[in-house]
């Protein structure tokens, strides 16, 4: 019997709220616990973070660019994104987070016909991806839409990012 290729599960978690890398750390924690094959990749975040460290500790690999969303446009081809695809076709993998893939995309790091491309791979079974402002190409291609829309924050009191809550 041949196998049959089929797309990647799509998710989308996007909104100017808070809370959308925190659900899709606790997806890729579900699956994680469950035997499922992970990886995360973290796009303009930064060279630390608490969601990093912790994921590397239980052992889900987690790659990152080290630029953040104040450094300049990055390089083409996205080293981050070529590095994800290599590591997809080394190893089976059941979810993918691209973390901020969102501000990747806004920066003119990656494409989101290059994020599209990586989910008809049908590789990995499921696609996270956060950020802000996801384009309508995306959309229109998710599985599943999640939008986090404020309500109330405490940055409006000025209080600023905190390590070991937003970061």
């Amino acid at each position: 019997m041949e196998h049959t290729k089929k797309s990647a599960e799509v998710i989308i978690l996007t909104g100017q709220g808070k809370g959308k890398t925190t659900a899709a750390l606790g997806m890729c924690l579900r699956a994680f616990a469950n035997g499922k094959n992970v990886i995360i990749a973290h796009f303009r975040k930064g060279a630390e973070s608490g969601e990093r460290n912790s994921a590397a500790n239980l052992g889900i690999p987690v790659l990152a660019c080290g630029a953040d969303r104040k450094s300049p446009s990055c390089s083409k081809p996205c080293k981050l994104l070529e590095e994800v695809k290599a590591i997809l076709g080394e190893k089976e993998t059941d979810v993918l987070m691209l973390d901020e893939i969102m501000a990747a995309i806004r920066k003119g790091c990656v494409t989101a016909d290059e994020v599209l491309a990586l989910a008809e791979s049908a590789e990995p079974a499921q696609i996270l991806l956060t950020g802000r402002n996801a384009p309508e190409a995306l959309l229109d291609r998710a599985d599943s839409v999640t939008c986090a829309e404020p309500v109330r924050h405490y940055f409006e009191k000025g209080i600023t990012s905190r390590k070991g809550i937003e970061y």
